[in-house]
């Protein structure tokens, strides 16, 4: 019998973890600055979005320098966070722009105010690049050998596979 261990990733998957994890980190400074831009601190909740690029930027940092199990998993739970302040954002944005269309047109069908409603001021997707920033982050941890084993080298042994030798022929 021959044991094969579960492998490590290759020089190109580990580049292509480093390379998502930095465009992740990377957009999350931009769509900070990009809030930035836009003045969207007039309120408390417009500030939620700062933090959530902050936190998960921290979290991608923490990954990419030290990827323990435990830094890849803060990693993946802040970014489902992250996912849900974003579906926070879309409905906020989305309910500002229907309150408003709905005052300015009272008699308008909802078809109307809703397509009316897409086009508002608060730009209504906007918040929905968060999330994209997110699932991008997490699965660029999904299938890291470090989370699936522990540590770099030990691979346990209810995870190592035994195949046949073929030299033998059979079991």
């Amino acid at each position: 019998m021959r044991v094969v261990v579960a492998r490590e990733d290759s020089i190109w998957e580990g580049r292509l973890r480093l390379f998502l994890l930095g465009l992740a980190l990377f957009s999350f400074a931009a769509i900070a600055l990009e809030l930035w831009f836009e003045d969207h601190d007039k309120e408390f909740l417009q500030l939620v979005p700062f933090g959530v690029c902050a936190i998960g930027a921290a979290g991608i940092l923490a990954a990419i320098v030290r990827p323990a199990p435990v830094t890849l998993w803060l990693t993946r739970i802040l970014m489902v966070a992250a996912f849900g302040v974003s579906l926070l954002g879309l409905y906020e944005h989305f309910e500002a722009n229907y309150s408003f269309e709905r005052e300015i047109r009272p008699t308008a069908s909802t078809t109307t105010v809703v397509e009316h409603t897409l086009h508002g001021s608060a730009p209504t997707l906007a918040p929905g690049s968060l999330a994209l920033i997110a699932l991008l982050a997490f699965g660029a941890t999904m299938g890291h050998p470090r989370l699936a084993y522990g540590s770099k080298k030990a691979v346990p042994e209810s995870l190592r596979m035994v195949e046949p030798d073929a030299a033998r022929g059979g079991v």
